[in-house]
């Protein structure tokens, strides 16, 4: 018999097996669950144990919710999930065995529970429906839903019947039309603002503000190239106010290899500048504007790269393909304006400069003929002047009175030559020069000229090539430039001398009268004064128009500039701005080989100016001609003359060693002359003589090879030293 105090044990091995019994049970319960093995669900409630069915009995009405394109559940009053079809364990990223006995809420996005909570009191009235955002385990971004909760009947075997719609591609769809309506805006402003656009300038600030604030950027900045391609200059600006401005900022370009990541007509994006190799020579240049993050688009017009668009970020960013084709929309719309304002404005130019160069020929041909006239005179009044004073002993009262005399004749004869110089009418004497040479031997009298409060600045490019020019006239160029710099900086400031080689294609060429494209060497002054209005560029080199007060200036220092210039066979143009300064960029022909220059044969020195050849002299002038009778004769001189060529021809003889004669006679030039009487008397020597130059003997402003001349006016010293030189050469 057992003992009285086994019952006990006995009972609690009972409690043990059975307590194990169910926990397997449940353990067993829950993996079916799990594996969506069960068809119902038994819960105990405070009300008492609740059976849920989750498989209904009418299996096509399974198979059409399970092939809905709606995520579908079935959840208890708490929100646990008691059964869902494919397309919701799709949506969540969980398989239905996961999702299955899950809190719905535990799935949605933090900010979106509270809404799920007024979603679930209001369903228990009938229906709700909202949208929502979901945190699928897995993904980065939340999944937007629509959600329908339905209260379900007691006999469905559940609480809440759940529809969810995923709303990412609606979404996306939302998204890419607010995107085409932003891209749609933005473009109907610019092409609003681009019908009334009247430059570049006015046309990319709004594109730029446009783009900036759009694509929130911090910076965006048009940059456009000068004619010739030497600098690039922040035509237009959007910026935020805490950042440095960079208008009018100019890029130099004459080392274009630096800067080609941002101007060789390609898109050129970089997300983070400080860890782009390509772009460390502009490290500094980077910090200092502040541009973490660039994207660069090319500004074109008619096909030809005008500039860049860029687009600025301070801090390393993404930029997004829809952003780019947002602003390569932008840029393809503004390019289509800056080839109609290119066009337009090239025929304007055209017709400004065809207007300009009929203006200054019509000057010309005035000045030339006045200058003729001129300086038959002067050489006259000079020629006696001189004369006279050769003559008279140094204590004579005379000589008192013929000092203003001639120092008014010099200053005549100076005016003469300026007036020859803006008609293209004076004798060029080129040669093959280094323009960096030439300004290096002028250095120290600009340094003189400018004075102490203006600094003179040199930016000559190494490997000039030569040009072919006449270096006094040149010299002249330089000097008048930096003089017309200089006194635009009364307050002080710099002037800048700067070379480069430049090659100026076709667009450049058809964009300016009388142009040839090809290798020019370019020479640009440029100051830090006052600058120009566009009024004030368009008469800037006509004879006689000055700035300068009264008695400051002539206003024959620009024009003859344009005139010695042009007749070197280059061009000038001018850029300046109100309070911007101004720049002179000159460009003359790069020499060809061709054109290089036979070693001067120098004559050798006058020892006397006095002769005993016999002279013929073929002058129209009846004063200018009795002057050189004088001068001559009293050196030793036989002297024939005439006033016509024919005449000349009549008393012309075998003995005659030169023929002195003006280029053009009344019945005929100085050459034909000359001609004629070297098939006579072939070692016939000749020296010409003219107030201004003729084709006869000049091509161009250039003097034929060989040949003797003598401008006008002259004095007798000079005359006699000319001859003695031509009579002497070998």
């Amino acid at each position: 018999m057992p003992p009285a105090d086994s019952r006990p044990n006995d009972d609690n091995d009972s409690d043990i097996r059975t307590l194990k019994h169910r926990l397997y049970e449940a353990e067993q319960t829950l993996q079916a669950i799990y594996q969506g093995q069960v068809d119902a669900l038994v819960v105990s409630t405070e009300q008492g144990l609740r059976v849920f069915t989750l498989r209904s009995a009418e299996q096509p009405y399974r198979l059409l919710v399970e092939q809905m394109n709606q995520g579908a559940a079935m959840l208890s009053a708490e929100g646990t999930i008691l059964y869902c079809n494919r397309r919701l364990a799709e949506i969540l990223n969980l398989p239905p065995s996961r999702l299955t006995g899950q809190l719905f809420h535990t799935l949605l996005a933090p900010d979106s529970r509270q809404m799920w909570e007024r979603l679930v009191q209001q369903a228990q009235q009938g229906r709700s429906e909202g949208e929502l955002w979901a945190s699928p385990p897995g993904r980065q971004k939340p999944v937007p839903l629509f959600l329908a909760l339905n209260r379900l009947p007691a006999e469905a075997g559940a609480e809440f019947g759940l529809l969810a719609t995923d709303l990412t591609e609606r979404k996306q769809a939302e998204e890419e039309l607010r995107r085409r309506n932003r891209e749609l805006a933005l473009l109907n402003r610019i092409i609003t603002a681009s019908a009334g656009a009247e430059n570049e300038t006015q046309l990319l600030t709004i594109a730029c503000a446009e783009l900036a604030q759009t694509l929130k950027l911090d910076r965006a900045a048009a940059l456009l190239f000068d004619a010739d391609r030497t600098q690039a200059r922040v035509a237009a600006e959007y910026r935020r106010p805490h950042h440095r401005p960079a208008l009018h900022l100019r890029v130099p370009l004459v080392n274009m290899e630096r800067w080609k990541a941002f101007f060789n007509r390609s898109w050129f994006i970089c997300e983070n500048t400080a860890a782009d190799e390509r772009l460390a020579p502009y490290a500094s240049w980077l910090e200092q504007f502040q541009v973490g993050a660039i994207a660069v688009f090319p500004l074109t017009a008619e096909a030809r790269s005008e500039g860049v668009l860029a687009l600025i970020s301070a801090v390393p960013r993404r930029f997004a393909g829809p952003d780019i084709e947002l602003a390569s929309r932008v840029v393809e719309q503004v390019n289509s304006v800056l080839t109609r304002l290119a066009l337009g404005r090239d025929r304007q130019r055209l017709e400004e400069q065809f207007l300009q160069a009929q203006k200054m020929e019509a000057i010309g041909r005035l000045a030339g003929g006045v200058a003729h006239d001129f300086n038959n005179l002067l050489t006259v009044i000079n020629g006696h002047c001189d004369w006279l004073m050769t003559h008279l002993p140094p204590d004579h009262p005379f000589r008192a009175d013929l000092e203003p005399i001639r120092s008014a004749g010099e200053r005549a004869a100076l005016l003469t030559r300026r007036l020859l110089a803006l008609s293209r009418q004076q004798v060029l004497r080129p040669e093959r020069l280094n323009l960096n040479q030439v300004i290096g031997d002028l250095q120290d009298i600009l340094s003189r000229l400018i004075g102490e409060n203006i600094a003179l600045r040199l930016q000559l490019a190494p490997d000039l090539p030569p040009v072919w020019a006449d270096k006094g006239q040149l010299e002249q160029v330089i000097l008048n430039l930096v003089v017309n710099a200089r006194d635009a900086m009364p307050q002080g400031g710099t002037i800048t001398l700067e070379t480069a080689n430049v090659t100026l294609d076709e667009t450049y060429a058809r964009r300016h009268l009388d142009v040839e494209p090809g290798s020019y060497v370019m020479l640009a002054v440029s100051d830090t004064g006052h600058g120009m209005d566009k009024e004030t560029i368009r008469h800037i080199f006509e004879p006689f128009f000055t700035t300068k007060e009264s008695g400051k200036g002539t206003g024959l220092g620009l024009s003859t500039v344009h005139g010695i210039v042009r007749q070197s066979g280059g061009h000038i143009q001018v850029y300046s701005e109100p309070g911007q300064g101004s720049v002179f960029k000159i460009y003359l022909p790069v020499a060809e080989p061709s054109a290089a220059a036979e070693p001067a044969v120098l004559p050798p020195p006058v020892q006397a100016l006095s002769g005993t050849e016999t002279i013929l002299i073929a002058e129209d002038d009846p004063a200018v001609r009795q002057l050189m009778r004088q001068v001559l004769t009293s050196n030793g001189y036989t002297v024939l003359d005439a006033a016509t060529g024919r005449q000349a021809l009549q008393i012309f003889t075998p003995g005659v060693q030169l023929l002195l004669t003006d280029v053009v006679l009344p019945d005929m030039n100085g050459q034909e002359l000359a001609g004629q009487l070297r098939q006579q008397q072939p070692d016939l020597k000749v020296l010409y003589t003219s107030g201004y130059t003729s084709e006869a003997i000049v091509h161009q402003g250039i003097l034929e090879a060989g040949l003797a001349f003598l401008q006008k006016p002259f004095t007798p010293s000079i005359l006699l030293r000319r001859l003695r030189e031509v009579l002497d050469a070998s």
